[in-house]
């Protein structure tokens, strides 16, 4: 385990800190190359090597960047040269170049951990809008058919997280049972007793949902209204994508408003029809 680690690190990390080692051996060729002209600003190249190291991999290359630029500069260029036994002003000198190299370092690898967050935020800020403009389309499921309106706002909230099929899962507080629909049995609506849909309320999915997706793992998210609290499925999602389980949890809570909506069309249709038949018993 940790020497798998080791490799991902290396993978993701490693081209920084090479890239700090190549700038640095650069700054010294150079500098070897047009060392009578540099001459006693022999430290003046290394500087970019450390900026670079900064800008490109962050704090902890610009360091290494900065140690072998010092070490350089002690070896090859302060005399006496190929060796680091130097005197008290080149010990100085080379003190103070540390100094600003390190300066150097922590503000670029601020500024780029500034800007990248940042861009995190813009990111976010505009997947955070597009959310919002695909749920302000959100469909009006009140209508005579109950089946045909629950498909339809789950053909929506699929489309708009990405996924390929969608099942919801509801209870009404005053109700002893539990209905569920899928975009795979369209406008169909079941309603079953609460124990065979027992598993609704937590993760994994109920067995019935997951051979209704065909997805071992559909994404979910759970819903709790007024009147009905549920959970939304999603097949052909990844959980850990970017954003996802965010986006899934505002589709869940309009999909609780719609199919709240549907109950309380449903109860005032109900009374309407009791009313209906008291009226007529008593003509």
């Amino acid at each position: 385990m940790r020497l798998f680690r080791v490799v991902l690190w290396l993978r993701s990390r490693g081209p920084a800190y090479a890239l700090a080692a190549f700038a640095v051996a650069v700054a010294g060729v150079v500098t070897a190359l047009i060392q009578q002209w540099l001459a006693p600003s022999v430290s003046l190249l290394f500087f970019p090597a450390v900026l670079v190291s900064a800008m490109y991999g962050g704090y902890g290359p610009a360091l290494l960047s900065t140690v072998l630029s010092t070490a350089s500069l002690a070896y090859f260029f302060v005399p006496p040269t190929y060796s680091f036994d130097i005197g008290l002003d080149d010990g100085i000198r080379l003190l103070a170049f540390t100094a600003v190299a390190w300066a150097t370092a922590w503000l670029s690898a601020a500024r780029r951990r500034a800007e990248e967050a940042q861009r995190r935020s813009l990111t976010e800020l505009h997947a955070a809008v597009t959310v919002l403009q695909k749920v302000s389309d959100w469909p009006l499921v009140i209508g005579p058919d109950t089946g045909v309106s629950v498909r339809w706002m789950l053909e929506h909230a699929a489309g708009i997280v990405g996924a390929r099929a969608a099942a919801v899962v509801w209870a009404a507080d005053e109700e002893p049972w539990v209905h569920s629909a899928s975009t795979t049995e369209p406008d169909v609506v079941l309603t079953e007793g609460v124990s065979a849909l027992d598993q609704w309320q937590h993760d994994p999915a109920p067995l019935t949902i997951v051979r209704r997706l065909g997805d071992l793992r559909p994404v979910s998210a759970s819903f709790r209204v007024e009147q009905v609290a549920g959970r939304i499925y999603f097949a052909g999602l990844d959980a850990g994508a970017a954003d996802v389980m965010h986006i899934v949890t505002v589709v869940a809570r309009e999909a609780g408003n719609s199919l709240e909506q549907l109950y309380l069309t449903d109860r005032v249709r109900e009374v309407g029809i009791r009313e209906d038949r008291l009226r007529f018993s008593r003509d």
